[in-house]
């Protein structure tokens, strides 16, 4: 199909102008929520509506990518924010009054030891990471059988040929390794 004259490949001027907006604000958007991470916050300066940003990220594969890469850009400097918080420290000041009179001053350096320890365990899992250690004794009662026909002499530790219990005064504690721990 052939073009008409004064447009591109059959593309009318308001499309075009209409796309390169879109691209601007794409581009705006993108640069603010690389910055912070917040769709509604990056939306503000741009106005578009947040609604919006999903539409092109379903629609535009294109977008779609640059946004996953704002967003790993996010990632990374709230990343150095939260190092700079628990391992540089904040400078604090603090003026101390009696009776409304400047009395002093307190200089010192906070630090964030939860910060710290979420930064360990997200670089570090394997060492830093939450365990949960649980110790599960099991009770299983029986009625009116043997246990050994269905648990079997070892599980229960009675040696072959010795008389078991009667099987309505059988209760057995089983006890899961205590040592192991349970991620």
């Amino acid at each position: 199909m052939a073009a008409e004259p004064g447009t591109e490949s059959g593309t009318q001027p308001g499309i075009r102008r209409r796309r390169a907006r879109t691209s601007h604000r794409q581009s705006a958007f993108l640069a603010d929520f690389a910055v912070h991470g917040n769709v509604a916050a990056a939306c503000r300066p741009v106005g578009v509506d947040r609604r919006q940003i999903y539409r092109w990220l379903e629609d535009d594969p294109d977008f779609a990518e640059r946004f996953r890469e704002a967003e790993q850009t996010a990632v990374e400097v709230l990343e150095l924010e939260a190092y700079r918080r628990a391992v540089i420290g904040t400078p604090y000041r603090r003026t101390s009054y009696w009776r409304g009179e400047e009395v002093g001053v307190d200089e010192k350096t906070e630090y964030s030891d939860g910060l710290l320890t979420t930064l360990l365990k997200a670089r570090a899992p394997d060492k830093y990471r939450d365990r949960l250690d649980l110790a599960v004794a099991q009770v299983i009662k029986t009625v009116g059988f043997d246990p050994t026909e269905v648990l079997g002499s070892e599980v229960l530790g009675v040696q072959p040929g010795v008389p078991a219990l009667p099987p309505a005064q059988v209760e057995i504690e089983i006890e899961q390794d205590p040592g192991r721990v349970m991620n």
